[in-house]
């Protein structure tokens, strides 16, 4: 898990490195503030970090998500409606099994 950790966080710096890079070659006049908040309004969440960020239970933000029809509930099982792909939402699968992905500026 620690090594993941560490793979995750350097892909992210070199992601980061990039794009500041990428906009110094184009000679742009956009500064690293401007492009730390591109970065940032790009950056998605896992729902459980998401509900955190919301102070919700994980439970409580799908419930929420399924409310607003971003989420479709069958039992246990969620999928993502098209109004949940249009917010920008995206289904993934892990090693631990399948998740979803949220804007991490998404509000509810």
């Amino acid at each position: 898990d620690e090594a993941q950790r560490i793979i995750r966080i350097s892909d992210e710096v070199r992601i980061s490195l990039e794009t500041v890079a990428s906009v110094e070659e184009a000679g742009s006049a956009t500064t690293a503030a401007e492009v730390s908040e591109n970065t940032a309004r790009d950056e998605k969440l896992t729902t459980s970090k998401l509900a955190k960020k919301h102070g919700l239970k994980t439970s409580d933000f799908l419930a929420k998500m399924v409310e607003d029809g971003c989420l479709s509930a069958d039992g246990d099982e969620y999928s993502l409606t098209q109004k949940g792909v249009a917010l920008g939402a995206e289904a993934k699968s892990g090693r631990y099994g399948d998740y979803f992905i949220w804007p991490s500026e998404l509000s509810i």
